[in-house]
């Protein structure tokens, strides 16, 4: 429990120093955020446009896809505000960067996440809150939907992260070698609409072999259908994110200790 104590008041002091870093950007800070207010507005647009064309996809109303769209939004900005240095670890192990996170006394992945954050994914974030709070007035949901959203989102974050670390593992076998740690972005493009709409057979690989349905798309169906079926979903939800990212430590553990320095 000490151990999860000193963990939890050294990321908020870490964020803290972030924050106040920023200042030092001046107005690129602001810059980069209303520049990813225009791109989510861009992406809503698409959804808008999307449903000219189609009037119902797979039994899902506009505001309804909008709750979709920002539920997804708010987990995966969480995952770029938080965890988004995972994509650097190709840069550590090509640099040798990565020998000087092994030699402190602080866990290395707890070091990678806070050496720096996505300071432009606020923008995101935001836009992700102000779309669902929009959404939920016209579905009529209760004002505690939004908060759930916001502690599941936070959570299901763990699952772009934990696909971050498996794809950053090829990274330290290889050192220069590409790798996958990107991989959230491809999840995100696929969670943005219903997964039903990608067939049988992908929909049973996204809830059961490769969980992404679980990040947004199941908790919002829930939510939408039956509220306390709703919180359900959402506690799953925050079982799976959870069970994921500690088996992805699990192995990440592992390479390292089979990890060879580059020497640089």
């Amino acid at each position: 429990m000490s151990v999860i104590k000193d963990y939890t008041r050294l990321f908020f002091c870490m964020l803290r120093i972030n924050i106040k870093g920023l200042k030092s950007y001046g107005q690129d800070f602001f810059v980069g955020i209303i520049a990813m207010i225009i791109k989510n507005i861009a992406n809503i647009i698409g959804v808008f446009m999307i449903y000219e064309i189609i009037p119902v996809i797979n039994g899902w109303s506009l505001p309804e896809l909008l709750f979709l769209y920002a539920f997804s939004t708010i987990s995966f900005s969480f995952w770029r505000c938080l965890f988004m240095n995972t994509l650097n670890v190709s840069y550590y192990v090509r640099n040798g960067e990565l020998d000087s996170f092994l030699i402190k006394p602080i866990d290395p992945l707890f070091q990678i996440f806070m050496e720096g954050f996505d300071d432009d994914a606020w923008g995101d974030l935001l836009v992700g809150f102000i779309v669902c709070m929009m959404a939920m007035a016209q579905l009529q949901l209760p004002w505690w939907v939004f908060l759930l959203v916001v502690i599941t989102g936070l959570f299901s974050s763990l699952i772009f992260a934990s696909f971050s670390i498996m794809g950053s593992l090829l990274s330290l076998k290889v050192a220069r070698g590409s790798d996958l740690s990107d991989m959230p972005y491809i999840v995100f493009d696929l969670i943005r609409y219903p997964i039903s709409i990608y067939g049988q057979v992908m929909y049973n690989v996204f809830v059961f072999f490769f969980p992404i349905a679980w990040i947004s798309y199941l908790p919002a169906k829930a939510l939408l259908t039956d509220h306390s079926q709703g919180v359900l979903f959402s506690g799953i939800s925050i079982g799976i994110s959870l069970g994921l990212f500690v088996l992805c430590y699990v192995i990440w553990s592992s390479y390292l200790k089979h990890y060879r320095s580059t020497g640089t």
